[in-house]
């Protein structure tokens, strides 16, 4: 199992070594042939400038606005001091290559080898994961990582390691705390002394790190990490550093409300812009049928991964509505939850297809409904008479324990 567990890890890493280099070489710019508008320059203008004011002497939330939990701009900066703004890269495209065989670690703990090395493959070769982090450097690596690594220890009954990962994740950025509810549900129905311990450590560690900011700039750090819910005082302002590409695609708040994407088939135009138009009509019935279907397959085998998947969807689609439509589109962490949920060919094959969809379609509202729709096929495939078997029954699934896991 370590030996596959290498082989993913290689082949991940090859392959955003891949997309990194012909980013570097080339510049960002829009793939010909994929269907989306998100193109945009957000590691080079947002966090470049970010780094180059850290490099100053400035401090986050203080001297210059910053929108996540600070571990992710401290995980950086080392590699920028070092070597600049394209290796300050290199904790997003190593986090993101490592969690391929976390997949693969994670699926095996509950399906059969080939299944796994499927999923785990199918994360390192994956479209959107490749674009999003091995190609734009986006800030959903290092958290997706961390957040899976706190599931993958639960797998292994280490309730405490599990919950400092979880804290590290939400230290990494914020949306990792969406997956909170069904931390506890999962804790408090295995072990209810552990979870007081777990969530001891989760706040002891968030405080620890948390404490420069809240004695130096409090209001200015709460307001930063509540996702617009809170003031924030402090002005986004930040330079484009050294390297910065421009005259890439923006697109502001009300753009995103109405925009419409034209084909070279107008078949194809009218089709895609009516399923987009629609899917704020299917979003919320899904999550309402999701929830209840996700309480009664809670004893299943996976159901932690696509509970958590669910949970995060319905967090950012929440905060879309309430706060900036471009929360519904922070989903690469739910979506490397639902690779790491397979345990059997036919989820795996959903779980892939909606990825590469979740690259293919257009900027909207879709790309809320697209996790949602995949988490139904899922739960569908869970459900179904032949993926059932002994060896994957309730008790093992909620009461995991040392004997029932598959050795390293």
């Amino acid at each position: 199992m370590r030996r596959t567990a290498i082989y993913i890890l290689a082949i991940a890493t090859c392959a955003r070594l891949v997309a990194s280099l012909l980013q570097v070489a080339y510049g960002i710019h829009p793939i010909p042939g994929l269907f989306t508008v998100r193109v945009w320059d957000d590691f080079y203008y947002y966090y470049g400038g970010q780094l180059g004011s850290l490099g100053q002497g400035l401090i986050p939330y203080r001297d210059f606005g910053y929108s996540y939990t600070p571990l992710f701009l401290y995980l950086l900066y080392p590699f920028y001091a070092i070597g600049g703004i394209h290796a300050a890269a290199i904790p997003i495209v190593l986090a993101d290559a490592a969690t391929a065989p976390l997949v693969y670690l994670i699926v095996g703990k509950k399906a059969g080898g080939r299944v796994a090395a499927l999923a785990g493959i199918g994360y390192a070769l994956s479209p959107l994961m490749l674009f999003e982090e091995g190609y734009l450097w986006f800030s959903s690596q290092p958290v997706a990582f961390f957040m899976l690594l706190s599931v993958y220890l639960l797998y292994e009954d280490r309730l405490t390691p599990s919950w400092a990962t979880f804290a590290v994740a939400f230290l990494v950025k914020q949306e990792a705390i969406f997956i909170l509810p069904v931390y506890l549900l999962w804790g408090l129905k295995n072990d209810r002394r552990a979870v007081l311990k777990g969530a001891g450590a989760f706040v002891a560690i968030f405080f620890a790190f948390s404490l420069p900011f809240l004695i130096l700039a409090p209001i200015n750090y709460l307001g930063s990490i509540s996702y617009g819910f809170l003031p924030n005082p402090v002005q986004f302002v930040t330079q484009a550093t050294t390297g910065a590409r421009a005259n890439l695609t923006s697109v502001s708040s009300s753009t995103l409300q109405t925009l419409t994407i034209t084909y070279p088939n107008p078949v194809l135009s009218f089709s895609i812009n009516l399923i987009d138009w629609l899917s704020p009509l299917i979003t919320v019935p899904l999550l309402i049928l999701l929830l209840p279907a996700i309480f009664v397959l809670r004893r299943e085998s996976g159901i932690l991964e696509v509970a958590s998947a669910y949970s995060i969807v319905a967090f950012l689609f929440a905060f879309s509505l309430l706060v900036h439509p471009l929360y519904r589109y922070y989903l690469v962490p739910a979506w490397a939850l639902l690779y790491a949920s397979p345990r059997s060919w036919l989820s795996w094959v959903v779980v892939v297809t909606g990825g590469a969809l979740a690259l293919l379609t257009p900027l909207g509202p879709f790309q809320s409904v697209l996790p949602l729709v995949t988490i139904l096929v899922v739960i569908v495939a869970l459900d179904s008479t032949e993926d059932r078997s002994p060896a994957l029954s309730a008790e093992a699934s909620l009461n995991p324990s040392p004997a029932a896991h598959t050795p390293n």
